[in-house]
């Protein structure tokens, strides 16, 4: 994570995701607001979300999945927040999208 940082010109102690130059961090409320403004502003009302699961949290889950593998281990931690790996592992849906992709090559050579 401190490359990243040293790369967006952030200081080592600053926060990331930040609107004040790393002083104060940018909390879930506010990006929870900005994510269901921008679900709105492309036609997914708030009962489409719900029906759908479309959350920060569902966000926070694909990104984990797609990191994973990608980025080292313990930056990913420190950029999720979490302090063991067993905690990412909850996030890490690859196992299911594996699944997913082999389940449908069985059915099509059926």
């Amino acid at each position: 994570m401190l490359v990243l940082k040293l790369k967006l010109g952030i200081q080592e102690d600053d926060h990331l995701f930040s609107l004040d130059g790393g002083v104060q961090p940018v909390w879930d409320t506010a990006v929870v607001k900005w994510l269901n403004k921008a679900y709105a502003d492309i036609g997914i009302d708030n009962r489409t979300r719900i029906s759908r699961k479309l959350s920060f949290h569902s966000w926070r889950h694909k990104f984990i999945t797609d990191a994973r593998g990608k980025v080292k281990e313990d930056e990913l931690l420190k950029i999720v927040g979490h302090e063991k790996p067993s905690t990412t592992d909850g996030y890490d849906h690859r196992r299911f999208t594996e699944n997913r992709f082999m389940t449908d090559r069985q059915e099509e050579a059926i």
